[in-house]
């Protein structure tokens, strides 16, 4: 059936890690539609446009399990099972699963979404803050105080990439880490009027894509990927880094996943070898 879905662009592709698409199905595969054309929406992996077949089709395997309905596990990981099990899952992703995010990072993509760039991350509006204003040829001087900010969602990018999720973190990562904190929230009031006390800071783990990325949202915004089991506030990570540099190398962390997930069979497969 996907391959019957022809692809319309709903906005321009951006770079973004999702591309949004009107999908059609011609009446000879949509027989139940009375011989009428079918539409949808559809939320395509922005990634899936650099890669080669093979890698193309592991990662769209990869986003259609995560998007369909499964069993959810959790899973306790020591650093002994992170890394039998979890590095291999990494060292499997195919390169240009995060393609998307170097184009980014080298402003070739979503110059239009930019809030912040420098020498340690880059601050943009994050493609899930659908009520943005346009970001394309809009006065962000209306941007601040807009109604829309009560949904406010803000992606900070490392421009390293060797730190790929909050495992690798070290006391080393301590001053870009405080970066993404204060400079981050600092924009963010800047340009929209929303202040540290109205946001919460936070890195997914596991991430969905392993290039190290912080998650910046307003409190008032529908709550997504806020579960305790996933996400991990950044002053938080500061102040474990800064009582231990080698915290998050020896910590025990609780993880949420669905059952047919990759890393899921990676962890299945590390514990039938013990």
């Amino acid at each position: 059936m996907l391959e019957r879905i022809r692809l319309r662009s709903r906005a321009p592709y951006s770079g973004a890690e999702y591309g949004y698409y009107v999908g059609e199905l011609a009446p000879s595969t949509s027989a139940s539609s009375g011989g009428e054309d079918v539409e949808c929406d559809v939320l395509y992996p922005g990634c899936l446009l650099d890669a080669d077949e093979t890698s193309r089709a592991k990662l769209l395997k990869k986003h259609i399990t995560r998007s369909s309905t499964q069993k959810l596990v959790c899973v306790r990981e020591t650093p002994e099972l992170y890394a039998k099990a979890h590095e291999k899952y990494i060292a499997s992703i195919p390169r240009e699963a995060t393609a998307w995010v170097r184009k980014i990072l080298s402003l070739e993509k979503e110059r239009e979404r930019l809030l912040h760039c420098d020498d340690d991350f880059l601050l943009n509006v994050d493609s899930k803050w659908t009520t943005h204003p346009d970001c394309d040829g809009a006065d962000r001087a209306t941007w601040r105080a807009h109604s829309s900010v009560t949904d406010l969602y803000c992606l900070g990018l490392c421009v390293r990439e060797d730190f790929k999720s909050l495992r690798d973190a070290r006391a080393e990562h301590l001053p870009l880490l405080r970066a993404m904190l204060r400079k981050g929230r600092a924009v963010i009031e800047d340009i929209y009027g929303v202040n540290a006390e109205e946001m919460r800071v936070f890195v997914h783990y596991p991430p969905q894509f392993y290039h190290f990325h912080v998650h910046y949202q307003a409190l008032s915004a529908k709550e997504q990927g806020c579960a305790c089991e996933r996400a991990h506030s950044l002053e938080d990570i500061i102040d474990n880094l800064e009582r231990d540099g080698d915290h998050y190398a020896r910590a025990n962390l609780s993880l949420k996943m669905g059952e047919r997930d990759a890393l899921y069979a990676f962890y299945n497969d590390a514990a039938t070898r013990a």
